[in-house]
């Protein structure tokens, strides 16, 4: 190429870059900690629901947090969550909060009415009766799967039942 073209090429390259430079919307950032409301411990689980709340579990329950000031749902308190330390929050189609807890227990929220379900080894056949903990949720296909220390579940019509058993997996 002549040394005008490659010019005229850097030249809209360069202004190109500018334009999207300039063009892109600000990030803000805020820091949230334990003197602006943020529960203490560890944070070990964190999700966005349809509403836009941000729902926070860790060591202490659960939090929700609507970008200005926290609602504490600690366990015991307003809300029936899983006793123990929060190990996974997940979101459903109809905006219903999931919750597992490492120690004991599976919940589900309500979040258009604060209505709670709790699961736990006295109530479900497929937990075992030892104490068991979830691990990980996941939502799929109007089915909700937990991941736990006593294998796989399904949760159907408010019923859970075991799909693989961790321990005849040995």
């Amino acid at each position: 190429f002549p040394v005008t073209i490659k010019l005229f090429l850097y030249i809209i390259v360069f202004l190109n870059a500018i334009v999207k430079v300039v063009a892109q919307e600000p990030i803000y950032c805020k820091q949230l900690t334990v003197s602006n409301g943020l529960m203490q411990g560890d944070i070990t689980a964190i999700v966005q629901d349809t509403n836009r709340f941000v729902w926070i579990g860790g060591d202490e329950g659960i939090q929700r947090y609507d970008g200005k000031s926290f609602d504490n749902y600690f366990i015991n308190k307003k809300i029936n969550i899983p006793n123990g330390r929060i190990t996974d929050l997940s979101i459903d189609n109809q905006n219903h909060l999931y919750i597992s807890s490492f120690y004991n227990g599976f919940g589900i929220v309500d979040n258009f009415n604060n209505q709670s379900l709790l699961f736990n080894n006295q109530k479900n056949k497929a937990f075992g009766a030892d104490k068991i903990g979830f691990r990980e949720i996941i939502n799929y296909k109007n089915y909700t799967y937990a991941c736990g220390s006593n294998g796989l579940v399904v949760l159907k019509n408010n019923e859970f039942e075991q799909i693989i058993n961790a321990c005849t997996l040995a």
